[in-house]
């Protein structure tokens, strides 16, 4: 904290919301619980009505509670999907700021795949390769159709993610293909390039039947790399 320098006068909502988040990291706020009445939180913090109202939609914005109109706002169980909802808008707005930064989430997309690989190969199950094999064929069907052999190319990374049984990399991967499908997009009007993915996708369903961890780490990694290299160069002026 500065020694020096204005003081800065908070906004009541603000330090009310600071002590309803006490309450959430304290355990005395638990999913399912109903939230105390508005009438409640002004006698007990000694402020008026707009403050509280202020502090309770900040908690509904951040995914903690529901609020319906004539009930009490109710606790929320905290979701994967919810958390990444709530930075959905930023993290598009982050993108479309500066090319820089879809280069640096496509790189931190390679790091994590080459993990994700790794992992889906030792929790991989007939019903998870059968998935991969059955996007991989979606591509193979729809190769020309570039709206729908992006998609299946994006479920098939997806399902390896599912494969691992983490749901916050399942979840991750989803909102990381959600922020740069659009960018994607532009891949696909290079010659060639759909070919070129659907035997690199071969070769990493190949990695994964046999078993072949670190194979199949750099399959997938080797494959994202020599995408995101592609990319620069096609990118349309």
């Amino acid at each position: 904290m500065p020694l020096t320098g204005p003081i800065k006068k908070r906004k009541l909502s603000d330090e009310i919301l600071e002590r309803l988040l006490l309450l959430f990291e304290t355990g005395k706020l638990k999913p399912e619980d109903e939230m105390p009445s508005e009438r409640e939180l002004m006698e007990r913090f000694m402020v008026g009505r707009p403050a509280v109202r202020e502090a309770l939609q900040s908690l509904e914005r951040m995914g903690l509670i529901a609020i319906r109109h004539g009930e009490r706002a109710k606790v929320l169980k905290p979701t994967e999907a919810g958390i990444f909802d709530q930075i959905d808008f930023a993290a598009r707005q982050l993108l479309a700021s500066s090319g820089r930064n879809v280069e640096f989430l496509r790189e931190a997309r390679q790091i994590m795949e080459a993990g994700i690989a790794k992992l889906a190969v030792q929790h991989a199950t007939p019903a998870g390769i059968k998935a991969l094999k059955k996007h991989l064929e979606t591509m193979r069907k729809n190769d020309g159709n570039r709206e729908a052999f992006m998609e299946a190319d994006q479920h098939f990374h997806i399902a390896l993610a599912k494969m691992t049984q983490n749901p916050i990399l399942h979840t991750t991967m989803r909102a990381v293909f959600g922020w740069l499908s659009q960018y994607h997009a532009e891949l696909l009007s290079v010659p060639g390039l759909e070919d070129l993915i659907i035997k690199e996708h071969e070769a990493i369903l190949k990695k994964i039947i046999d078993r072949d961890a670190d194979g199949a780490s750099k399959q997938i990694s080797d494959h994202i790399l020599q995408v995101n290299e592609l990319y620069p160069k096609h990118r349309p002026k």
